[in-house]
């Protein structure tokens, strides 16, 4: 864990301190992994949903390990941003590190999907899927160890 770099987003603005919720993080990763079955179920019929709900599948189980450690993202523009960048900062050293280092990408394809015209292929699904799935895993494999 990069705590330097968790402190620095506190001393932005961008995260800030709260109460550890550890319940509210347990709902959060249940919701995470819900997500990731309904994007594999609904990837051939609707993709771009299928594309969101895979990002937020991996965002809310980075939001889980944020509350139980006593951080929230700050409501203010860029505040998916501060997520990703503190799940680098707290997860980017473990065993889901290639998975976390391509949350920028799911990030903008999200928003490509959100914004645009752009609808992900059944590779790119499968592909970010994989990656979606391996960091709610890891979120839930701390957090059951703590």
């Amino acid at each position: 864990m990069n705590q330097e770099a968790i402190d620095r987003l506190v001393a932005s603005g961008r995260l800030a301190i709260v109460p550890t919720n550890p319940d509210r993080a347990r709902v959060l990763l249940a919701q995470a992994r819900k997500h990731l079955e309904s994007a594999d179920a609904i990837s051939a019929s609707d993709p771009s949903l299928a594309y969101v709900a895979l990002y937020d599948a991996a965002r809310k189980a980075i939001l889980a390990h944020m509350l139980a450690h006593g951080y929230r993202e700050a409501a203010r523009p860029g505040a998916h941003q501060a997520v990703i960048e503190y799940a680098l900062a707290a997860l980017g050293d473990s065993a889901a590190a290639e998975a976390l280092a391509r949350l920028n990408r799911l990030g903008r394809n999200r928003n490509r999907s959100e914004y645009e015209s752009w609808e992900p292929s059944p590779k790119a699904i499968k592909s970010d899927l994989k990656h979606a799935s391996e960091i709610v895993t890891l979120v839930e494999t701390l957090l059951t160890a703590q």
